[in-house]
This record gives C-alpha cells, structure tokens and sequence, in this order.
C-alpha cells in the first residue's frame, strides 16, 4: 500500500510539475521581448536618444499586481531592450506625474518602498534562479540574486558594479540601465531568457508586472516569466572586453 501511495504521489508531483512547465511555455509564446544589437554606442544618461533604442521594439501593457491582479496598470510602463558585446541594456519610459514617492536615498535597501522599476531576469531560463536589478526614480540601485525558495525578505547581500542613470519629465520618468554580461552566469548557446518587470508606482499603492502574475505569488516568480528573444546567441559568459562599453556621464 506504502508502494501504491508513493506512486500516485510521484504521479502527482510529476504532473504539477509538467503544468506549470506548460504555463511557462504559454507565457512565454504571449509575452516576448526582441533583444537586437546596438548599431553603436550608448550613453547612460535617462534619455534613450541612441538609434538602438529608435529601433528597439517595445513592450507595454503591464498588469496590475498588487492591490489586485485583474486589471491593467494604472499608469503605463515601456520596457525595451538592447545589447553589444560588453552589456545588455535595459530602457523604461514609466508615465507618472512630477510628483515621486522617495522613502530613502541609501543603496540596496528594499526598492519597492519607493517608486521605480525592477528587472528580474533569468539567463538560463531554468525557472529557478535569476537576478533581480532595480532602480528607483532618483536613481537609487539594488540587486541581488534570488531563487525559487527565496524568502520573502530579499536580503540585498549579492553586490555587482552595474549602471543607471534616471530623468524626469512632467508626465513621465525615464531610467537606462546598463548590465555587464560578465556580472551574470548563463549558457551563451541559449537564445531565450526569462525576464519580467516589476513596476512600484506608491501613490497609487500599486504594483505591476509586465507579464500577469497571481496576486499570492512573488513578483520575481520564475515560473511567470516572459521570454527575451535573442536576435543572435549573446556573448559567451565571462568572455566581455569590457572596452567600447556604455559611456557614462
């Protein structure tokens, strides 16, 4: 009998596992995100002027997360990616007002208490492990790595040189950010990586995701990610010159 109960047990896990495998394939063949080379250089200054990000196709349509899920963002948010040898680069145009919610200007303290965007980014799209990068408004990096099993408290602890730079407007902020290949570990072969955003927009006490993601769950859930498509297989893990990179101010 102990036999049997173990089968159906196995059986059962199996087929869990197999629906939420088949759920992130269906995510990812709805929510995708075209990562093509830079015809030449970036600055990292808020501003998304450069040819590459003119050419660069966007993503929007994020869904609100929390206080519920069952209804598009408030106000809206671009996503748009872009990469050359040494970085993978990341642009946001978030709609807002002139007015921002800011709890502190310290680095690497939780990004969701103020306004601003995160990225959570998977390169092995193995659905278990990944990077988080986030920026407020004004500026104010954190990152760190994250799991499946992560707690709900994000420790900060995981450290990496990356660049950001943020702009505001009357209607609208923008953040750049540039991520070095050689801060992130992945299989160059692979063309697809998991990626999603996260969206802190405090005056409305809402949160959004790019891709739609039950209100219980984590928004860093790995198995609720959207697919950046490599137009080519980026550069080998480890192997960026780190010369001709993004120019900062």
């Amino acid at each position: 009998m102990r036999s049997i109960a173990a089968i159906i047990l196995l059986l059962f896990i199996n087929g869990v596992l197999h629906a939420q495998d088949l759920r992130n394939d269906l995510y990812q063949e709805k929510y995708q995100l075209p990562a093509g080379k830079a015809p030449g250089p970036i600055k990292i200054d808020g501003i998304l002027d450069e040819a590459a990000w003119k050419n660069a196709v966007p993503v929007s349509g994020f869904w609100q997360k929390s206080p519920v899920d069952t209804a598009l963002a408030q106000r809206q948010t671009e996503a748009r990616v872009t990469y050359d040898d040494n970085y993978i680069y990341f642009g946001f145009v978030n709609y807002d007002t002139n007015y921002y919610v800011i709890q502190t200007l310290k680095r690497d303290v939780d990004p969701g208490a103020s306004d601003g965007i995160g990225i959570v980014l998977d390169p092995n799209n193995g659905r278990t492990n990944g990077f988080l990068f986030a920026v407020s408004a004004y500026n104010v990096q954190a990152e760190d790595l994250i799991t499946a099993n992560t707690d709900n408290e994000i420790s900060f602890s995981w450290d990496n040189k990356w660049f950001s730079q943020t702009t505001r407007q009357s209607d609208r902020w923008i953040a750049e950010i540039a991520i070095p290949f050689k801060t992130l570990r992945y299989d160059a072969s692979k063309k697809i990586w998991g990626v999603n955003f996260i969206r802190t927009d405090l005056k409305h006490n809402e949160y959004s995701t790019w891709t739609r993601i039950p209100v219980n769950l984590q928004f860093y859930d790995f198995g609720y990610t959207g697919a950046l498509v490599w137009e080519q297989a980026p550069p080998a893990a480890g192997q960026a010159l780190l010369k001709n990179g993004c120019n900062q101010e």
